[in-house]
């Protein structure tokens, strides 16, 4: 069982796809296998812990 979204955009993630050789048809076979279909960017996870934090969240 899953419990992430998925992976998150990050330099040791950029690092680990260089390092299998062909970055971008690594990426896109990775991205593929990932639950929401596409790597989550640090913004979207900043704007949902603040999202989760407001009053709104009630």
């Amino acid at each position: 069982m899953r419990c992430v979204p998925g992976t998150l955009d990050s330099p040791s993630l950029h690092g680990w796809l260089r390092a299998m050789g062909d970055y971008d048809k690594t990426r896109k076979a990775f991205e593929a296998h990932q639950p929401i279909g596409r790597i989550a960017t640090t913004e979207e996870i900043a704007h949902l812990a603040v999202y989760l934090g407001s009053d709104e969240s009630a």
